[in-house]
């Protein structure tokens, strides 16, 4: 869903020739390296280093979807990545390490 929606996106945007998405991204965040660094940190909830704050990457999001609009380009996953950015931001987290968004995510208590 992600990549569709980053192909996409591209293609409405009329800034980034999709098809040569996946070569200009080679090696970048979006070549799964987020994954290889992001996925340990989360696991054990390190947020130290800072890696970026939960705010800097909502202003990115709310550019991305100042484009989208202004391009009618559909990005559903982003705003649900938006809105947790936000949730965190209403908590006071704003200013925290991005793997603070784990603190959105636990067991649902089925009683």
């Amino acid at each position: 869903a992600a990549i569709a929606e980053a192909v996409s996106f591209a293609e409405n945007s009329g800034i980034v020739d999709a098809n040569k998405l996946s070569e200009a991204l080679q090696g970048g965040w979006a070549d799964s390296q987020p994954f290889r660094i992001m996925a340990p940190r989360f696991a054990a909830r390190n947020t130290q280093p800072m890696l970026g704050a939960a705010n800097t990457m909502l202003k990115d999001l709310d550019t991305v979807a100042y484009v989208a609009s202004e391009t009618s380009s559909r990005i559903p996953m982003t705003e649900l990545v938006r809105k947790s950015l936000e949730k965190l931001s209403f908590l006071g987290l704003g200013e925290s390490d991005i793997g603070e968004i784990m603190s959105l995510y636990g067991k649902v208590d089925k009683k």
